[in-house]
């Protein structure tokens, strides 16, 4: 989800090379391990009771 949004930039990247590349992957993948260790998006929540049959 993180590198779709960064993909949709609006402008060209004069500093892209591919080691920049490289480490706002490597960014992304570390936003994304902590984003997920963070309870409070509350998605599991909505995911189990769509699951589970509730609304």
């Amino acid at each position: 989800m993180i590198g779709t949004m960064r993909s949709a930039s609006l402008a060209e990247d004069m500093f892209s090379n591919q080691a920049t590349e490289q480490f706002r992957d490597m960014q992304d993948a570390k936003m994304a391990d902590a984003m997920a260790g963070n309870s409070k998006f509350g998605i599991a929540d909505l995911l189990l009771k769509q699951f589970e049959g509730g609304s």
